[in-house]
């Protein structure tokens, strides 16, 4: 027996004509009649009496509207709870960030509060210095810092959140004992801290005031750190003049732990972007949090919003 028939039988009775029932529907009113009368083949029995307008029950089409109604209602009502709880953002949403970026706090309060947002909505986080294969190992987005464009590839979505600043910055203390640079030139006579060996022999760029091309500055750091997350600290501890990203720093330039050295000076800012797997149907978790990261851009240092697009 068909419960889509018995459904249009029951919307029929309710609606008082095949004509009402078939556009409640949307379907034509010869499908509405074509099902009922199947219904009626199927039970052997004479549910409507028609007229040539109208129709009424027979006394076996009262009984199964009776005791059919009620389930009716309550299939209908499943299904839209269903439809709802899709819609609702649940599950977990993993995601992946470089390693410095999501052990600062901009990154940390603005998942923190999704979390909150989404109580039904777990988050797993992957630190690491790579660009994971979304697709390949099931992640729903990441959060990439980039110089040059992404690469454009198939069944990759790519949305730009905004620059992400650098500067130089180092110590009040530091200063009153090294005094404050003048000029990048000045810079290789500084106890300086990088983040690598390689950033260190290649020197820093940095952009001239009202020029748009970077010139290298030598640098000979006294601290090379594998990871920029551990700069901050060392800068605030006295280390030297440090090349770090604004977002890394905001905390303690507020407290006056830190402050910019030549910020007429601006080191090429990178690019801040999410990217998530094309897909015809976005999980509803996915789509949430990138309205809410949209929402928080400014959150993360980025005070360039972008569009929908590849950068």
């Amino acid at each position: 027996m068909s419960l889509e028939a018995i459904g249009t039988f029951v919307v029929a009775v309710e609606h008082g004509s095949l004509t009402a029932a078939a556009r409640a529907l949307g379907v034509p009113k010869s499908t509405v009649s074509r099902r009922i009368v199947r219904l009626e083949a199927e039970l052997g029995v004479e549910l409507l009496r028609r007229t040539a307008r109208t129709f009424r029950l027979s006394e076996a089409g009262e009984v199964l509207y009776r005791r059919s109604a009620p389930a009716v209602r309550d299939l209908e009502e499943a299904a839209r709870s269903a439809r709802d709880a899709a819609a609702q953002p649940t599950g977990e949403l993993r995601m992946a960030a470089p390693l410095d970026l999501g052990s600062a706090y901009p990154l940390a309060s603005v998942v923190s509060a999704f979390t909150q947002a989404y109580p039904q909505v777990r988050v797993s986080i992957d630190l690491a210095d790579r660009f994971v294969d979304l697709a390949g190992e099931g992640y729903d987005l990441a959060i990439r810092v980039h110089a040059r464009p992404l690469d454009d590839r198939a069944g990759l979505r790519v949305r730009r959140l905004g620059r992400a600043g650098c500067g130089l910055y180092a110590s009040p203390a530091y200063l009153e004992r090294h005094g404050t640079p003048q000029h990048p030139s000045e810079l290789v006579h500084h106890r300086t801290v990088s983040v690598s060996h390689a950033e260190a022999a290649a020197g820093w760029p940095l952009v001239p005031p009202g020029a748009t091309e970077a010139q290298i500055v030598p640098v000979r750091p006294h601290l090379v750190a594998s990871s920029i997350g551990f700069v901050p600290a060392a800068l605030v501890a006295g280390a030297g003049i440090g090349f770090v990203f604004d977002l890394l720093v905001r905390d303690h330039v507020a407290a006056g732990r830190l402050v910019r050295v030549l910020p007429e000076w601006s080191p090429p800012s990178p690019t801040m972007s999410v990217v998530w797997p094309a897909s015809r149907h976005t999980a509803p978790r996915v789509r949430a949090f990138l309205d809410f990261l949209g929402t928080h851009e400014h959150a993360l240092g980025c005070p360039t919003a972008g569009a929908n697009s590849q950068p």
